[in-house]
């Protein structure tokens, strides 16, 4: 289930952050590793959020781990939050 307003009972295990990088009209996409979860699949890239890290330093520590953000500067053009809920065995993960 997705969520535009995290709904007061939802307790997330981890925050994670998705990077959607435009460059001269085109988007960055990833391959993830075969051996990776969803192996063999392409992505924007993305990572956990660590702790007292704000979304804004999660997303940047991911474009650097990337090898993406060399020199210079990214702008940062908006932040969507959304809350999702997976519902696995009649319990949410």
């Amino acid at each position: 289930m997705i969520f535009k307003i995290k709904p007061k009972d939802f307790n997330p295990r981890f925050d994670i952050v998705s990077i959607f990088y435009e460059r001269d009209g085109k988007f960055l996409l990833l391959h993830r590793l075969d051996n990776k979860p969803q192996g063999n699949m392409w992505g924007v890239p993305a990572g956990k959020v660590e702790n007292g890290e704000s979304l804004e330093e999660a997303m940047l520590r991911g474009l650097r781990l990337e090898d993406i953000l060399y020199y210079g500067r990214a702008t940062l053009l908006t932040i969507h939050h959304i809350t999702t809920k997976y519902m696995m065995a009649g319990s949410a993960v």
